[in-house]
């Protein structure tokens, strides 16, 4: 087992507004880049997109709180 092997995580919600899924979803993306990692995170948006990106995570936006397959060509 290589215990120095970097990861990559991808995190999908509807969005980062408030609530406690966005800031746990926040705080893993701050743990995982401060770690080396590589923290990704699909959601519509919100407040607290700044600070994800801040620390170091990426953010894609792409309305995937709606439950149409046709979202995915709304970028």
């Amino acid at each position: 087992m290589v215990l120095n092997k970097k990861i990559t995580v991808l995190q999908v919600l509807p969005d980062l507004n408030s609530g406690g899924v966005e800031k746990g979803t926040v705080e893993v993306n701050k743990y995982l880049t401060k770690k080396g990692h590589r923290s990704i995170v699909v959601s519509n948006g919100g407040r607290m997109v700044d600070e994800l990106i801040n620390d170091n995570g990426e953010h894609y936006k792409l309305a995937v709180g709606k439950k149409t397959f046709l979202t995915l060509f709304d970028s």
